[in-house]
């Protein structure tokens, strides 16, 4: 299956959350999957939100998650990757700004990682879209989200120039948007020619 220059060897992949800090990547692919995405990995280590943070509803078949990107940071997770096999597996890495990082300081920890990560990772998701970490969401207003995507095609177009390779760029959006919203995200998603979509994140409405 090709997509967005890549070629999967089948659809069925591992999305991001189960391997967070790329500890079990190479054992899972054994498991067959045609990718599999690391993170949400963030800058520097935190430790997420506080436990407990999963609570499963057993008589509605539920189960409600506020992790709030725990991990041990981008450092960790690049020796994870460095100079690892993986024969035929897309490794995806899946990118995200600290807690305690200011919302309108959020592009420099999403530079950071693509700077990061764009020599290692077969393709790049950026996370603006976890109701656990305050505040994230406001990154797929139109405004926000326009000026986030524009500094970070310009990161990436600097690391294709470095590595002589384009990493491909994708967005993983809310399920929670509105449909005007998820419009005007999906407009200037095509503008800066981005790679894709991820649909969707953990929804905080159900």
């Amino acid at each position: 299956m090709d997509a967005f220059g890549l070629n999967f060897k089948n659809p069925v992949g591992l999305a991001a959350g189960y391997d967070k800090d790329g500890i079990g990547w190479q054992g899972l692919s054994l498991l067959g999957f045609g990718h599999i995405e690391l993170g949400t990995v963030t800058p520097l280590p935190q430790p997420g939100n506080p436990r407990p943070r999963i609570f499963r509803f057993a008589s509605e078949g539920g189960l409600v998650n506020w992790m709030g990107f725990p991990g041990r940071g981008a450092d960790y997770l690049e020796d994870q990757i460095l100079n690892k096999e993986r024969g035929d597996l897309i490794l995806g890495v899946n990118i995200g700004k600290n807690a305690n990082t200011p919302l309108d300081s959020a592009v420099e920890d999403y530079q950071n990682l693509i700077n990061r990560f764009a020599g290692t990772a077969n393709y790049l998701v950026i996370n603006i879209s976890s109701p656990n970490t305050a505040g994230l969401r406001r990154l797929q207003a139109r405004r926000a989200l326009d000026e986030l995507l524009a500094a970070l095609v310009d990161v990436r177009k600097e690391q294709e120039n470095q590595l002589n390779k384009k990493v491909p760029l994708l967005v993983k959006l809310s399920p929670d948007l509105a449909e005007p919203d998820l419009k005007d995200a999906i407009d200037i998603i095509f503008h800066y020619e981005l790679d894709g979509v991820v649909a969707t994140n953990t929804s905080s409405e159900l």
